[in-house]
């Protein structure tokens, strides 16, 4: 994985966990909403359900996703094609790099899904804004996960589609 790929897969998130967790301690300590009761009142038990049906059915759909993107995408006439005239300007291009990535962005988001459900149960139950602003980062660090895994996908679709349309085109004009 290059380093802008490290900067956008966990920064991003992190970045976003801790603007989460600054943001409890700033209500627990300048508001007069008590966050703590708010969240075990409000947010643990739809954070736990949600997250946990994201995290297995993201875990399901996984290698599913996956291989057809590989199949329908990767290993396309079009795509091998233009990827030998994007390596003479660039070599080192991977032909899987993208699925690749795809890939280990939806195992993070699958892991930080699952582990947020399973902190919300655990962690979630104790009554302090430390505990309730870890529980509501790791959530912050999981939706940053899926919004990202959501944008690759998009991208592999997009590019997908862009080929269908291409081949659609050609044998069209046959």
């Amino acid at each position: 994985m290059k380093l802008t790929d490290w900067v956008v897969t966990f920064w991003v998130p992190l970045l976003m966990a801790l603007l989460v967790f600054s943001s409890a301690y700033y209500f627990d300590v300048n508001l007069t909403i008590d966050i703590v009761d708010f969240y075990q009142k409000n947010l643990r038990s739809s954070l736990f359900a949600g997250f946990l049906t994201m995290g297995g059915f993201l875990l399901s759909l996984k290698t599913g996703i996956l291989i057809k993107i590989k199949e329908n995408l990767y290993d396309n006439d079009a795509y091998v094609n233009k990827l030998k005239e994007q390596r003479i300007v660039s070599p080192t291009l991977s032909h899987y790099g993208p699925l690749k990535r795809l890939s280990q962005v939806l195992s993070i988001a699958v892991f930080a899904c699952l582990s947020t459900s399973a902190l919300q149960f655990t962690l979630g139950l104790v009554s302090s804004w430390l505990a309730v602003g870890l529980c509501l980062a790791f959530s912050a660090f999981a939706m940053s996960s899926l919004l990202l895994s959501f944008i690759l996908m998009q991208q592999n679709l997009s590019d997908w589609f862009d080929f269908i349309e291409k081949n659609s085109d050609k044998s069209h004009k046959k």
